[in-house]
């Protein structure tokens, strides 16, 4: 295809299961899915805080009344990328496995408490826009589920399912996650795209014109695009002008 005697096209990108697997991975490998929570870190109109006399925490585990006017530090890190797919109904299923940990603190005082497992089971479908030029691919999640099981506890027993419904609950309150963008190169104007997801692989169509020459581009064998013009051997990008066979303003 002519681009330049024929600007307008369609264009086609596929996406597949290794890209955002390879994606999921590559964050794992550099400690990127990796993050600590402490109480201040939180709303002040949160449910629940990370402090020991928090009733959740109460309840969740008991031992903790033992340890009165103590903070709760929570790390998180996703121990295994186990699986990212793309299905025609599910959208994007990403399944990971993470490991929680809860240590108390005081001004005096480190304790390991406890730590759980969760095999973290997230849903998303992805919203398609198209603003500059720029294609935006916003994963929104719709669902979730969850097994969470007790790694270890120097506390006393704990409650694995009320922490599980914390986490389904946490899900809700985080509706979106980070978007990706897809930029054409210079020159190339987007009017429209869609998306269609299938079992293993999403494809994009979009609507592309090219609309200008970048400087310098032989047009001895081509036609320069719409608004450009041929001098000598270049095409001259508008507004640009030919004058005594070179580009000129």
């Amino acid at each position: 295809m002519n681009l330049f005697a024929n600007p307008n096209f369609q264009v086609e990108f596929i996406l597949t299961n290794y890209l955002p697997h390879s994606l999921m991975w590559a964050l794992q490998d550099v400690n990127m899915l990796n993050a600590e929570i402490t109480n201040s870190d939180l709303p002040a109109n949160s449910p629940i805080h990370l402090l020991t006399s928090d009733s959740f925490f109460q309840q969740a585990v008991p031992g903790l009344t033992n340890f009165p006017n103590m903070e709760i530090v929570m790390s998180l890190s996703v121990s295994k990328v186990i699986d990212v797919k793309i299905e025609s109904q599910q959208g994007v299923s990403w399944e990971n496995l993470m490991t929680i940990g809860f240590t108390l603190t005081n001004k005096t005082l480190t304790f390991p408490a406890f730590a759980l497992t969760v095999d973290f089971d997230l849903f998303t479908q992805v919203k398609l826009q198209v603003e500059n030029d720029v294609i935006n691919y916003q994963p929104v999640v719709f669902n979730s589920t969850n097994v969470v099981q007790v790694e270890t506890s120097k506390v006393g027993p704990v409650n694995a399912e009320m922490f599980s419904q914390v986490i389904a609950l946490g899900v809700t309150q985080v509706p979106t996650l980070p978007s990706f963008n897809l930029k054409p190169p210079p020159g190339f104007d987007i009017s429209q795209a869609a998306i269609d997801m299938q079992d293993g692989y999403a494809l994009t169509s979009a609507n592309m014109k090219f609309s200008q020459n970048v400087a310098n581009v032989p047009c001895q064998s081509i036609t320069c695009a719409i608004d450009n013009i041929c001098c000598g051997n270049y095409c001259c990008t508008a507004p640009l002008k030919c004058c005594n066979g070179g580009c000129c303003e």
